[in-house]
């Protein structure tokens, strides 16, 4: 008998309720059950897991003396995130308890957490099979079961933690971020800012999900899983893209203490595309923008259409271009979504300028996510302590986009243009279509920075390294200009930062 195995299909027309086809997207037995993202009947069914396990005769007992009588059920409640795993009968999640005390649940779960963890094997359909394991208390541990926790508290061999007494109803609320009242009011603050409009009417065009504008045409769609995307995208009737698309958020957090928060994150196991939320008139999206409707799933049923994504021209209050006397403005078109997943709101953008370039930005906010700290063990080298039994950790968010470029046809390379420095001979040997016969007497200096152009034959992972300058580019080697220079985009990276970890863990075991 085949295990189980998750399919993807493509259904449509979704308009229509005769005649719709399901085409099946990838073949069986390509993706293992346990590489599938969360989805709410398998909480659900871990809620009741955790919750049987976690009443242990005396553990609500450790609970209430811990933090100032809370129990779980009541104002402790859990969460859930899966771990990596290369290994496709593993699906593990780490488990950590949060104090749940503000009225709207704004800041609880990522800012409250609890000293208490475990890791949940969750592998399969079989809710039997589940197990917990690796216990800890305030990095005590690991304990084998809760029933082993359960026993060091009753043989008084935990080093206890000890909230005050009225910690609960000192600190509801104080996460739910609104405008204070009883700090004075910014000079000016009452006028109204600047808005900009549209004089004439709008310079772009909506047609269902093709998107056209001042030379540009483009269709945006959003994947369950992933999130946005866009297709087929054209500038000056030539196609310069087939899809750009979010494929992952990731995060890696430290120091990783045992029962202190998460230690990685990988958002797409939360499906990110569910995630999208309507763009607020005012603060996402201007006035005079248009506030599309998007299709998609939400765990197992469809759901749609909601309001889902912004598209309006942006005044970019900077030139274009500038000389002199004469100059162009920067204008472009933005579209715009908002992705909500537990504590971040992520804003997912894409503009599109007159000169053909695409900007993809990403950005983030929300709520930190905390990792408990009590103050026992200087920790200041791994974050700042920015409240009671709260540390602010170090961590990075990674984003991953897919590039799927199209330059005058699908036939291109990936290229890379690297800085280099040396002498005279060094610079005409560096590319061996060109020679030289003459001699360093021609130039002034005898070193010089010149560049090395590699094309990749064969698909290649590129190490970013910011002490070395290069340019990535995607090139048509059939098509040059009249000049005998490849056609092609350049790939311009905005992040300067570089991942120092080389072997840890939970990077040499794969992403989810």
């Amino acid at each position: 008998m085949q295990p189980p195995d998750v399919i993807e299909y493509k259904v449509g027309p979704l308009n229509a309720l005769t005649n719709m086809v399901a085409e099946q997207l990838i073949k069986d037995g390509v993706i293992n059950i346990n590489r599938r993202p969360n989805d709410e009947m398998e909480n659900y069914e871990l809620f009741k897991f955790i919750n049987i396990t976690l009443h242990v005769p005396g553990l609500d007992s450790l609970l209430r003396e811990s933090f100032d009588s809370a129990s779980f059920g009541n104002n402790i409640s859990v969460m859930f995130y899966q771990l990596p795993t290369v290994n496709a009968n593993e699906r593990i999640s780490h488990m950590n308890l949060y104090l749940q005390i503000d009225d709207e649940g704004e800041g609880d779960a990522s800012l409250r957490l609890l000293p208490i963890s475990c890791f949940v094997h969750h592998a399969g359909t079989n809710v039997a099979n589940w197990k917990a394991s690796d216990w800890y208390y305030a990095s005590q541990g690991p304990f084998y079961s809760s029933e082993d926790l359960n026993d060091a508290y009753g043989l008084g061999t935990l080093r206890m933690v000890r909230y005050p007494k009225g910690y609960i109803k000192q600190h509801t609320n104080e996460f739910n971020v609104r405008k204070d009242d009883t700090m004075p009011e910014r000079d000016f603050s009452n006028i109204p800012p600047p808005r900009t409009y549209t004089e004439h009417g709008k310079r772009y065009k909506i047609n269902g999900y093709k998107i056209t504008y001042l030379g540009w045409q483009f269709e945006f769609s959003l994947h369950p899983v992933r999130g946005p995307v866009i297709y087929d995208i054209r500038f000056k009737e030539h196609r310069i893209a087939y899809e750009i698309s979010l494929q992952d958020i990731t995060l890696l957090y430290h120091p990783g203490s045992n029962g202190y928060g998460p230690l990685t994150l990988t958002d797409t196991a939360f499906l990110l595309g569910t995630g999208s939320r309507e763009p607020r008139p005012g603060l996402d999206c201007p006035k005079w923008g248009n506030i599309l409707d998007v299709n998609g799933t939400f765990q197992w049923y469809h759901v749609g259409p909601w309001a889902g994504v912004c598209v309006f021209e942006a005044d970019g209050q900077r030139a274009l271009w500038r000389h002199r006397a004469r100059g162009m403005v920067d204008y472009f078109l933005v579209v715009r979504t908002i992705l909500t997943l537990g504590n971040y709101d992520y804003v997912v953008e894409w503009e599109f300028h007159v000169d053909g370039r695409i900007e993809t930005m990403l950005t983030a906010s929300g709520y930190l996510f905390g990792s408990w700290d009590d103050g026992l063990y200087n920790s200041s080298m791994f974050g700042f302590r920015i409240g009671d039994f709260l540390l602010g950790p170090i961590h990075d968010h990674t984003y991953s986009f897919k590039v799927d470029i199209d330059v005058l046809g699908i036939q291109n390379s990936f290229q890379t243009l690297t800085w280099e420095a040396g002498d005279i001979n060094a610079a005409f040997q560096s590319d061996d279509r060109r020679t030289f016969s003459g001699n360093n007497n021609m130039f002034y200096f005898n070193q010089t920075r010149f560049i090395r152009d590699t094309i990749y034959q064969n698909e290649t992972s590129v190490v970013w390294n910011p002490h070395q300058p290069k340019y990535y580019m995607v090139v048509n080697e059939r098509e040059r200009n009249k000049w005998g220079s490849l056609r092609g985009y350049r790939i311009v990276p905005y992040s300067t930062e570089q991942e120092i970890l080389k072997d840890h863990p939970l990077l040499t075991r794969g992403i989810i």
